[in-house]
């Protein structure tokens, strides 16, 4: 059996490898490297953009690879990512929640504004399996308007 101490120590390690993944993962999203971005999620992932379909474009629920990468290109032919700041991370066993603002540039108009997002991830196996973001829904439907 092993001490309180040593399963801290695991728990330590686990949670700052989760959080570096969570960085990795985020950051090559931010700079639309898809093929790294995919390494980081199962084949299974389900991603779901909360909000309302007609106010927010991008809400639903898309699942695996193909559902992923449909995602973040319907996204990236739409905004310019600038820059992308995590504000905090939690990680909890096989959970993180990570709340960020990211500064994007509307391809349309040009407008640049911040994006306030908070994104809650599940792990399976060490590769992210579940997804669920919420933004500031005001905010994403007006950067849409042409």
């Amino acid at each position: 059996m092993q001490s309180l101490d040593v399963l801290r120590n695991l728990a330590d390690v686990d949670r700052d490898i989760l959080e570096k993944t969570l960085r990795d993962f985020l950051k090559c999203r931010a700079v639309s490297d898809f093929e790294r971005y995919l390494t980081f999620l199962s084949p299974a992932v389900e991603i779901t953009i909360v909000g309302d379909r007609k106010l927010h474009p991008y809400s639903g629920c898309y699942v695996g690879h193909e559902g992923a990468l449909q995602l973040v290109r319907r996204i990236d032919v739409e905004f310019e990512y600038i820059e992308s700041r995590i504000v905090d991370i939690v990680v909890d066993h096989d959970r993180a929640v990570v709340r960020r603002v990211k500064t994007m540039r509307q391809n349309g108009t040009r407008e640049i504004r911040h994006l306030h997002m908070c994104t809650w991830v599940r792990f399976q196996n060490g590769l992210i399996i579940e997804i669920v973001e919420y933004s500031d829904t005001a905010l994403t439907v007006f950067l849409s308007q042409p």
